[in-house]
This record gives structure tokens, sequence and C-alpha cells, in this order.
């Protein structure tokens, strides 16, 4: 009798087989068909596969390769946070040094007396520097695409007849044309009508 170790790699092994195949098109029923003609995923004594049985394979492996998808999007967005987070702050120093002023060296020659040498002078001196906000607008625009990664800036879902019922409110009535307050009012009657039950019997009519 096969043991439970060898059951479970003998279950994984027709997963991994089905799932190969219906990737490249093939119909349960010709997968089931596949499987059963292999010795090695059906082995001597044991029943063959039935439609349901596939069935059931399928489901399991592309539940199996869903999740293995979600774990790898997952690790991208971290990795490609990260990235994201140190070229900010790359950025970040880069902006800050843009601030600080520098210091300058330079030589400049003086004229010495008649018949004498020109002289080298070194004159030393700091100029301020304007910060460069083009790098803020780097850094922003980083910022975004981590929100978009992660969906921040993703638009808020809502409901249209809870939006419109929430415009009734502002709205001039004495500025409405015939159809819009009978649409209005149709509006009303929905929002205000007690909820019906669905199972009941209509009466018959007469």
């Amino acid at each position: 009798m096969p043991s439970s170790l060898s059951k479970l790699k003998l279950a994984r092994a027709r997963e991994d087989f089905a799932w190969q195949q219906r990737v490249r098109g093939y119909t349960e029923r010709s997968i089931l068909e596949q499987i059963n003609q292999q010795p090695e995923l059906v082995p001597p004594g044991t029943k063959p596969l039935s439609s349901g049985g596939i069935h059931k394979i399928l489901v399991r492996a592309e539940q199996r390769v869903l999740a293995r998808i979600d774990r790898n999007v997952e690790t991208l967005k971290v990795k490609q946070t990260l990235t994201l987070e140190n070229n900010i702050e790359d950025l970040r120093k880069a902006y800050e040094t843009s601030t600080q002023a520098q210091v300058f060296q330079k030589q400049k020659t003086a004229n010495a007396a008649q018949g004498g040498k020109s002289l080298l002078q070194n004159e030393v001196g700091q100029k301020t520097m304007v910060a460069d906000h083009s790098i803020l607008g780097e850094m922003r625009q980083h910022l975004a695409e981590i929100r978009k990664i992660w969906g921040a800036d993703a638009p808020l879902k809502t409901d249209a007849t809870i939006t419109g019922a929430m415009q009734v409110g502002s709205q001039d009535l004495s500025k409405l044309s015939d159809a819009e307050l009978q649409t209005l009012l149709a509006l009303q009657q929905k929002l205000s009508a007690p909820a019906q039950d669905q199972t009941s019997t209509p009466e018959p009519t007469s």
C-alpha cells in the first residue's frame, strides 16, 4: 500500500502534468485521457481518474500557481519600493548639497614694481548657492511612483444611487425641468421604499 508521502508526490506530479497540458490549450477531457494512459501517473492497481477528479486537480493547480504569482508580485513591489526609496535618499542629499555654500580658490596675478617679477596670489572665498528645486520635482515623481505601486492613488468607489441622493439636497428644484423633477421623484421613492421580500408569491389576479 503506498505511503502518504508517495501519495503526495503522485498528487503533485498529476497537478504539474495537468497544469502544463492545460496551459498548452488541452481540454479537461483530453488531459484526463492522457493521465489515465500514463502508468507513472495512474499506477497499476489504482483507479483511473474521473472527470470530477481531473477538474479538482486543475483547480488545486490553478490556486497554487495564482498564490505563487501573488507572492512574486508582492516581492516585486517591495523591491521596486526599496529602489525608489534609495533614489529619493540620493536626491535628498543632492538637494542639500545644492543649498550649501561652495568654497572656491583661484589664483590672481599681481603686478610687481617696475623691473620686478609678477607674483601669483591665491584668493580663497565662498560662493552662495541657489537650491536646485528641480531635484524636489524628481523626488515628488518618485513618491508618486511609490503610491502608484501600492495603489494609494486609486480612485474611491462610490455608489451611483448614494451619489445621486447626496446631490438632491444641494439642487435648486425651481431650476429643474418637468422631466428632471419626475426623475428626482422616482429616485426619492426608490430610496424611501421598504425592501420587498423577493421570495414572496405574487397574489393571483382575477
